[in-house]
């Protein structure tokens, strides 16, 4: 069962103006919005939903992160993991159906809770955001084709490469050719579920990087040597 925690102040009109999806609606549009949007406050392994609690909204991870997976036999399928500024749940409050997965948070953890009814009213009065908020459901189901089409495709060694240049630093300065350090997102049992390995094959692919000077490994630390030997490398 969730543990109740007393929940941080959340500028909620500053986070939701800040979204993609919200930029552009009129203040008085954001404004009902906020009315019933509700920060939730989430200690280290609390859940925020299991799988097939009902979809009534959606959500925004302002601190913190929050894994989704699939609960299998004494495992998990970790499906994303998701830090600040992104969202998740939309798809699912159109279709007014369960959540297929469940939300765990990987750290004390600030969302912002966005009810359906608002959405819906909003959705109604203004084309633009209708299709706003239809171009970002298409393009994270876009990139979610990508990922299988990806994954299908590749070894393990090639997967934890591009995962690996998914998460680095976001620098103007990020040296080509100099080390590059910085710590993993999370936990490698959770990033072996998340690249469909199993935890011994992505130590194997940790090996193999570092055998071939390309990686060092410190516990959770991971410093690329050279960034262009890296891309190239698969």
């Amino acid at each position: 069962m969730t543990r109740q925690r007393k929940v941080k102040q959340v500028d909620i009109p500053v986070v939701l103006s800040q979204l993609p999806l919200f930029q552009e609606i009129s203040g008085e549009h954001l404004e009902r919005i906020v009315a019933e949007a509700a920060p939730i406050s989430l200690h280290k392994e609390d859940l925020l939903f299991h799988k097939g609690d009902p979809a009534s909204g959606f959500y925004v991870v302002v601190t913190g992160k929050i894994k989704l997976a699939l609960p299998l036999n004494h495992s998990e399928r970790v499906i994303d993991i998701l830090g600040p500024r992104r969202s998740f749940g939309e798809a699912l409050m159109f279709m007014l159906r369960t959540y297929p997965v469940f939300a765990q948070a990987l750290m004390d953890s600030t969302l912002i809770h966005v009810p359906q009814e608002p959405i819906f009213e909003l959705l109604a009065s203004d084309p633009l955001f209708a299709r706003r908020m239809l171009a970002g459901m298409s393009m994270r189901l876009h990139d979610l084709i990508l990922d299988i089409d990806t994954f299908s495709r590749q070894t393990g060694t090639q997967r934890l490469v591009s995962y690996l240049l998914q998460h680095l630093p976001q620098s103007s300065d990020t040296p080509e050719r100099g080390p590059i350090v910085f710590p993993l997102p999370t936990t490698k049992q959770l990033i072996a579920s998340r690249l469909c390995m199993a935890p011994e094959t992505l130590s194997r692919s940790l090996h193999e990087l570092c055998a071939n000077n390309l990686i060092e490994v410190n516990r959770n630390l991971i410093t690329i040597k050279n960034l262009v030997d890296l891309r190239n490398y698969c």
